[in-house]
């Protein structure tokens, strides 16, 4: 399983002081469709297939194999994976579960070594990035003290190393919103119910479901 839920008793750490809580405007659906052209779509295989690459490839950067994970399986945007920090994530006996919302995602290996992994790293480099809110270091820091990794130059990261962002993080939502329930969308990755209807209501529009139904392993699986 890739999406599994943290137990309750997970609830102690308040991240979302650094990531945005409120939803995904619903208006943002028709845009990124129309902003993907033909050559730019991506199918449900082709996600699946783009993020084993990431999961296998350890001549890329860690922080570049999990920005791209959280794009691709779970419908993250650069500009929210850039203000995560160490305090989002979470580290028991249990395992490690990223929080990119109120709820907590308990992950499998490998996704849950990549992330310890880029946790020892920005740990290693807190004196240089210790300046947040939360005081925690960023999980994607620059070289100038206290500056997060922006957007842009994540996104030309990912490019780089074949990972689309636009198109792997619409992929993923599509998937994502069709095939589990809104409100699990909602506790998990901070998008509301209403835009997870949008969100598969767009699938239906651009023929991602009908891929999706014929799929042998289906995303709801994934909970």
């Amino acid at each position: 399983s890739l999406v599994r839920p943290l137990s309750p008793s997970g609830e102690g750490l308040a991240p979302e002081a650094l990531l945005s809580t409120t939803s995904i405007p619903v208006g943002e659906l028709p845009r990124l469709i129309d902003q993907l052209t033909a050559a730019d779509w991506l199918g449900a295989d082709e996600r699946w297939a783009l993020a084993r690459q990431p999961l296998a490839d350890d001549s890329f950067e860690t922080k570049d194999r999990v920005a791209g994970l959280m794009v691709l399986l779970y419908g993250q945007g650069p500009a929210r994976i850039c203000r995560l920090t160490t305090a989002h994530v979470l580290h028991d006996e249990k395992g490690v579960a990223p929080r990119l919302n109120k709820t907590p995602l308990r992950l499998p290996p490998p996704p849950d070594e990549l992330v310890l992994k880029l946790v020892e790293i920005a740990n290693d480099h807190a004196r240089l990035v210790n300046s947040n809110e939360l005081n925690a270091p960023w999980l994607f820091p620059t070289q100038r003290p206290g500056k997060p990794l922006n957007s842009k130059s994540l996104a030309i990261r990912l490019r780089r190393i074949g990972l689309p962002p636009e198109s792997g993080r619409c992929a993923a939502l599509f998937d994502l919103c069709t095939q589990i329930p809104p409100a699990i969308v909602q506790r998990l990755l901070g998008i509301s119910p209403t835009a997870t209807e949008r969100w598969a209501a767009g699938a239906v529009r651009a023929g991602y479901a009908a891929e999706v139904a014929g799929r042998s392993v289906p995303a709801a699986s994934m909970i």
